[in-house]
């Protein structure tokens, strides 16, 4: 169901927000880049394990945060070009993005954070001052 959770979340965002893009990729890459990065750190060095609903490791926990933010910050200087926004306050809501995708991947069950991921990130996203 994941990939159907996935295409959902896509989908229903770019309904919302197609004329900001980066709006979009506020909740996509970090469910792209950052997901994908846990799941390869916490299965290959994840050590220190947590569990609140489903178990992970501090490791991908820090790896879905890295690269959450690290997958945003060249996107919002890419779209800085294109939209007229101040970018150090996108980053900063980018920033908090990446950590609240965090915390919602970390309470998520099984494939469930491909549609919270994307959702929270988005809404923080949004009320951090990334928005219109």
């Amino acid at each position: 169901m994941g990939l159907v959770f996935y295409a959902i979340s896509y989908t229903c965002l770019a309904s919302l927000f197609a004329s900001k893009a980066y709006i979009i990729a506020a909740g996509i890459l970090p469910m792209a880049y950052g997901d994908a990065a846990a799941s390869m750190v916490g299965e290959r060095w994840g050590r220190r394990k947590y569990n609140v609903v489903a178990e992970k490791s501090l490791e991908d926990s820090a790896a879905m945060f890295l690269f959450s933010f690290i997958s945003l910050a060249p996107d919002l200087v890419f779209f800085s070009v294109f939209y007229q926004f101040v970018l150090p306050v996108k980053l900063v809501a980018a920033l908090a993005a990446a950590a609240v995708a965090t915390a919602v991947e970390g309470f998520s069950p099984m494939d469930f954070d491909n549609l919270t991921v994307p959702a929270f990130s988005v809404l923080v996203f949004l009320m951090y001052g990334g928005g219109f």
